[in-house]
Formats: structure tokens, C-alpha cells, sequence
């Protein structure tokens, strides 16, 4: 199954569930007085959305054991920047969950949507991310900005941070460092940035985003 294939069968989910989630209530409200034409409905429905879960799990599972986008539970991973950004909305949040909160963005508002786009707000486990995505709908950056302060990392650390977001392979120094941020321009096409809110404070975010071509 291909990107738009799965795309196409999230959407379709999507919108089954939402109506299945109308006819139970439907059915609570109404008890034994509902409709039949409710309950067979749901039913059927409650089928459907049964094939296309073990669907979309067939076509998803490789890249959730192999390389997850966010971390199991007691796992060293968080998440695995390489499996969001490039990757379209539906897939992302088929994983990730509804966000908590969506923040459009305007032209040249950010490095990696400089036509605009939005930025929508994700939290699982003891963390929270932003991701930007385009116009279309394509992810371009992550930033982990809650989480990180309570694991007391300092800018020295940045060779166990980097592989807990799936940047496993960064051996060079930061090209900038600064009094609360450290950077690294141009990695494979990402730029690369580890903030703390404070000089000698903890690290309390992370942020990675694709360079435009």
C-alpha cells in the first residue's frame, strides 16, 4: 500500500468512525425506543471500520516496530524525526492522535513553510511536539519543546539526545554554539537545534526542519 493509498484509507476511517460515534449516541439517547435502521447501521459500520484498522495496521506496523515515530512506552526512544518529516497529515496522526491544538501560519513565518502552512500540537507519554506542515499537508519540521527539562540533559548530552529522536548517525560537533542553543546547519538536508531557557540551565527543546532546496 502506497502513501496515498493510505492516506485515502485514514480519511475514509476517519469518517466512519465519526459517524459511528453519532449513532451511539443516537442509541443511548433513545434506548429501546431507537430506530432499528440505527442499530443495523452502526453494525455495519462497526465491520467496516474493522477492515480498515487491520488494513492500515498491515501497511503501518513496519515502520512503527522498525523505526517508530514516537516512542513505545519505557522505550529510550521519543520519536523518530526521519518517520515524520516528508511524511502527509493523515499517516501522522493515525499514530500520533488528534492535536491538541492547530495554529495556522502565515508566508515566511517559519523557515520550512515559508508559504504558510499550519503548525498543529501533539502530547503523548510526559512529552508535547509541534509539527509543521505545508499548504499540502506534508510535515517539514518537528520541534519537542516539553518533556526534556525534567531528564536534566546538558548541551554535552547532545550525543544521547540526538539518537532518542532518531538522529542516530551525528558524530560532528555543532557548527554554532551559543549561550543556550547549539546548532547544526545542514545535516543531511535537517537543520539541527537543542535550546535550553537558561545559560547552564537543562535542555528543554529540540527542533529539527528540512532545508528548502
Amino acid at each position: 500500500m502506497d502513501d496515498e493509498d493510505l492516506t485515502h484509507k485514514l480519511d475514509l476511517l476517519r469518517i466512519l468512525k465519526r459517524r459511528f460515534q453519532i449513532l451511539e449516541k443516537r442509541e443511548a439517547q433513545y434506548g429501546l425506543g431507537v430506530d432499528p435502521g440505527v442499530t443495523i447501521e452502526r453494525e455495519d459500520l462497526a465491520k467496516q471500520i474493522k477492515v480498515l484498522e487491520q488494513a492500515v495496521t498491515r501497511a503501518s506496523v513496519p515502520s512503527i516496530t522498525h523505526s517508530p515515530i514516537r516512542g513505545l512506552m519505557n522505550s529510550t526512544v521519543i520519536l523518530d524525526v526521519s518517520r515524520i518529516i516528508d511524511t502527509p497529515l493523515p499517516i501522522l496522526e493515525y499514530h500520533l492522535g488528534d492535536p491538541v491544538e492547530t495554529m495556522w501560519r502565515g508566508l515566511q513565518s517559519a523557515a520550512d513553510i515559508p508559504d504558510g502552512g499550519a503548525t498543529r500540537e501533539y502530547h503523548f507519554d510526559d512529552y508535547a511536539i509541534w509539527i509543521n506542515y505545508t499548504k499540502s499537508g506534508i510535515a517539514t519540521g518537528v520541534h519537542l519543546f516539553e518533556g526534556l527539562e525534567a531528564e536534566n540533559y546538558s548541551f554535552n548530552d547532545w550525543p544521547i539526545i540526538l539518537p532518542r529522536i532518531g538522529l542516530l548517525h551525528v558524530i560532528n560537533l555543532p557548527d554554532t554554539r551559543g549561550l543556550t542553543t547549539i546548532t547544526w546547519r545542514n545535516y543531511q538536508g535537517l537543520t539541527i537545534s537543542i535550546a535550553s531557557q537558561r545559560v547552564g540551565g537543562p535542555i528543554t527543546a529540540v527542533r529539527v526542519y528540512k532545508l528548502l532546496k
